[in-house]
C-alpha cells in the first residue's frame, strides 16, 4: 500500500499507521531509532499482527545480498550482521573480548 507524504499538518503518521494497520496481517519496520512510546501509541492496532523492527542507524554494505537472502529463507536474526568497529561503549567492547 502507497501512503502520501505525511506532512503532520493534514494528517499525523500515528493516524496514517493506525489506517494502514487496520488491513495489515504484518509490518516490518526498520528505524534508526526505537521509542517504546511510539510502539505504545500503536500498540492496540498491532495487537495480532506479526510484527518484524529492525532497528539502528548502520548495516554493513557488503552484507545487504546475504542479509536479503537469509530474510526470504526466514533466517531474520540480523545481530549478526552489525558492524563491529562502532560499538562505543567500553563495557560492551570488554564483553566482546571475554
Amino acid at each position: 500500500m502507497a501512503m502520501s507524504l505525511i506532512d503532520n499538518k493534514n494528517q499525523t503518521l500515528q493516524e496514517a499507521l493506525k489506517n494502514a494497520l487496520v488491513t495489515a496481517d504484518s509490518i516490518d519496520i526498520a528505524v534508526g531509532f526505537f521509542y517504546f512510546s511510539g510502539f505504545e501509541a500503536l500498540a492496540e492496532e498491532l495487537k495480532d499482527k506479526k510484527v518484524r523492527i529492525l532497528v539502528g542507524l548502520e548495516v554493513d554494505p557488503k552484507l545487504v545480498s546475504e542479509i536479503s537472502q537469509k530474510a526470504k529463507d526466514g533466517d531474520v536474526d540480523l545481530s549478526k550482521y552489525q558492524t563491529r568497529d562502532s560499538i562505543n561503549s567500553r563495557t560492551v567492547k570488554i564483553l566482546t573480548l571475554l
